[in-house]
């Protein structure tokens, strides 16, 4: 593998993948040498020139670059590195990538049994189809697997404008559930709180928050979680609680989101040691009813 300026192809044009080919293109760092999707691959030579390849994968030793980014859904993974694996080409030597959040590198095994180095590279940051290289820029990037592959790839990160975190199987896990929780679990609350307030007739939606919304997020980046607690139960407002049980008894989705996230509330609170233990406790019971 040529250090100075390696070789890369990425199957996969999807969201990351298509951010990772802008990226590759634009870099002096790399050379892009192939791209490929369900329908075909183009190479391209050091000029830039394009050919087209009527198949969705590599066959031959001239169309696979020495760095290898498989961006394709995670239940497509293992088989496509079970095709490649097969398909009777040298692999000693090659490096292998996959950016799926929650599988390790071991979806990788058919590769490594055939000579490859292999690892995992997750961006922490949600992308869309059509995002562009700056999409990287100032997030974390998590990195598991092979210890020599990892260090080639912190220096792609580097090149990204990101931070690179270095994981075990467990911890990568661990950091995926808690990325769902922070961003997709959050789109899903945003949307239970917009059909509270459109059911009340208050059409404008989740912009009346927008505000409460950032300065909340920017509270908690500053001060952390404990101390970006605002609210009724993080100054022992008992009478709020109940009241915002009785608007809602009728909606049992609103109804249990309200009890469990009170409950973590108060849980913060407790550590902030600044209302009555009597009060935390009539708040409690408020949300432990059936």
């Amino acid at each position: 593998m040529n250090l100075q300026k390696p070789r890369v192809t990425v199957i996969g044009t999807g969201a990351v993948g298509g951010a990772l080919i802008v990226f590759f293109r634009e870099s002096s760092h790399y050379h892009l040498h192939s791209i490929w999707n369900s329908s075909h691959g183009i190479l391209f030579d050091e000029s830039g020139a394009e050919r087209k390849i009527q198949s969705s994968l590599p066959s031959s030793e001239d169309q696979v670059g020495d760095l290898l980014f498989l961006a394709v859904p995670d239940d497509a993974i293992s088989n496509v590195a079970a095709a490649l694996a097969s398909n009777g080409l040298n692999w000693t030597g090659k490096h292998v990538v996959h950016c799926s959040g929650n599988l390790s590198s071991e979806a990788l095994k058919a590769l490594l049994d055939v000579g490859c180095s292999t690892a995992s590279m997750h961006p922490i940051q949600t992308f869309k189809k059509g995002d562009e290289a700056n999409r990287f820029r100032g997030i974390y990037v998590s990195l598991e697997g092979n210890s020599s592959l990892i260090k080639i790839l912190e220096v792609l990160v580097k090149n990204l404008g990101a931070n690179s975190i270095s994981l075990s199987r467990y911890q990568k896990s661990i950091l995926h559930l808690a990325a769902v929780l922070s961003s997709n679990y959050l789109v899903a609350l945003m949307n239970q709180t917009e059909k509270i307030l459109k059911k009340a007739e208050l059409n404008e939606g989740i912009s009346l928050l927008e505000p409460l919304i950032s300065q909340t997020a920017q509270n908690i980046k500053e001060k952390g979680t404990v101390d970006a607690l605002t609210g009724p139960i993080s100054r022992g407002d008992v009478n709020s609680v109940q009241k915002h049980l009785e608007l809602i008894k009728g909606d049992l989705t609103s109804k249990e989101l309200y009890k469990v996230m009170g409950r973590i509330a108060i849980e913060i609170t407790l550590q902030r040691n600044e209302v009555p233990p009597g009060k935390l406790q009539q708040m409690r019971d408020l949300l432990n009813e059936q």
